[in-house]
């Protein structure tokens, strides 16, 4: 009987201490999630002042005619603009944790909004593209984010397809949603991490790791996008043969 009561005692212990360890890892969380965000915020600001100042020099060197200081001040604008995209990740991140991704739904052309982005990316980049565009109807969406979400694809595409090769984008009307797909001629996903490259700060292990830098957030913000607007995000690869990512809307 004592043996049995020990027994009790011991596990009642063990719950205890198990639920208080479960709450300090909530807060834990919490306060992570929360100094994410303010810096990120305290961030923003700065960055997009160095942006402005760092335009307004290489206009001025431009019109100088001082090519070489023009070139390091483009290449200083790349690094900013990569900075402030990180920054963005890491505040949208932040948002979704907390429930606050807040969407302005409206009527939304997406292959006017597709043809506005693969017009604007390609002008960065020497590879081809190609868009195969379906008869779709509007779509209630928020067009900001949607715009991102294709940005974030279309810009994956690019940066691990190999130079000059083609980018392929598709849209479709399939019953009662539409189907946008990016398609690249890359070196595509090994088949264990395409069920893990929609999570929040995943890295492949492949060799592909040291060539190609971020912070894991990219695919992760664009699906809980597409979540949020009831629909899908899916991806189709086989190693050594591109990949393609879908998303549906209804």
């Amino acid at each position: 009987m004592v043996a049995v009561v020990i027994d009790i005692t011991q596990r009642k212990a063990a719950e205890t201490a198990l639920r208080a360890s479960e709450q300090q890892l909530k807060e834990l969380l919490r306060l992570k999630d929360d100094f994410i965000g303010i810096a990120s915020h305290e961030l923003k600001t700065p960055v997009t002042s160095m942006k402005a100042y760092a335009e307004i020099v290489k206009e001025s060197m431009e019109q100088l005619g001082d090519k070489q200081n023009s070139y390091l001040l483009s290449r200083l604008n790349q690094q900013i603009d990569r900075l402030t995209t990180l920054i963005r990740h890491l505040l949208d991140t932040s948002r979704i944790s907390e429930g606050q991704l807040q969407l302005v739904f409206e009527n939304v052309d997406l292959n006017s909004l597709l043809l506005d982005r693969v017009d604007e990316i390609k002008r960065t980049t020497n590879h081809q593209f190609i868009c195969h565009l379906g008869k779709l109807p509007a779509v209630q969406g928020d067009r900001e984010r949607l715009s991102q979400v294709m940005t974030n694809l279309i810009s994956n595409a690019v940066k691990y397809a190999p130079a000059s090769t083609t980018i392929t984008v598709f849209t479709e009307l399939q019953e009662a949603t539409v189907k946008v797909t990016v398609q690249d001629e890359g070196p595509g996903i090994a088949v264990a991490d395409q069920q893990k490259i929609f999570e929040k700060f995943f890295r492949s292990a492949g060799k592909t790791e040291n060539a190609f830098q971020g912070m894991g957030l990219g695919l992760y913000i664009t699906a809980q996008i597409i979540q949020k607007h009831g629909g899908a995000l899916t991806v189709q690869s086989e190693p050594g043969n591109g990949a393609s990512f879908s998303f549906t809307l209804p």
